[in-house]
């Protein structure tokens, strides 16, 4: 996600209660997961086993929960629940709208996909090419989730993906369905990932 203009990171940490140690004078372009940072993103880590992909990875600021070494230029913006302060600034650029058509005007689907009748597809959902998604499939509504708090959810369809008949997906952040993947589970909530043509049932 980008902002609508470079935002100064020391802003972005008072936002979210962070410690900010390093490149205190750094403007942030936009926020995203691992996967998909530029230079200029802030991207967040709550987990010492990723630590070093996040810090060494193109995001210039990382939310974390613990002071650790990093390269020159870059900064930390520490606190207790990276996530949560992850979700802070989600909400604070682009609060949840409710959709108002069974395929919202901000969607974007790719040449080629087939949506069948009773298709939901939620605000800021993408979806890619030649996928076929079948009748009462429900992308990017509100989840289930009791923690969930008004936050826009994203979901990413990648190409050439089935979506069958009744599945939900819904989450609390960002979710991503790489490309040739069927997915048949009834539910899809939180943080999961799947992978290259994976299969999953419930």
């Amino acid at each position: 996600m980008k902002f609508p203009a470079p935002v100064a990171i020391q802003w972005i940490a008072e936002l979210i209660g962070a410690e900010l140690k390093g490149n205190a004078a750094g403007l942030a372009t936009g926020i995203n997961e691992i996967h998909k940072v530029e230079v200029g993103d802030l991207v967040f880590v709550d987990h010492p086993k990723y630590y070093d992909k996040c810090i060494n990875s193109a995001a210039s600021f990382i939310i974390i929960n613990k002071a650790t070494d990093f390269p020159e230029g870059k900064a930390l913006l520490i606190v207790d629940q990276p996530f949560e302060a992850y979700q802070t600034i989600v909400r604070h650029f682009r609060p949840f709208v409710h959709s108002t058509q069974m395929v919202s005007s901000s969607a974007k689907v790719g040449e080629g996909t087939w949506l069948a009748p009773n298709v939901f597809i939620g605000e800021e959902v993408s979806i890619g090419k030649n996928c076929r998604i079948f009748p009462g499939a429900v992308l990017g509504a509100v989840p289930q989730d009791l923690k969930y708090n008004d936050e826009r959810t994203y979901v990413e369809i990648g190409d050439n993906t089935t979506i069958r008949e009744f599945v939900t997906i819904h989450i609390r952040g960002y979710e991503i369905i790489w490309s040739s993947a069927a997915i048949v589970i009834r539910q899809v909530e939180l943080r999961f990932h799947f992978g290259h043509k994976s299969f999953h049932h419930k």
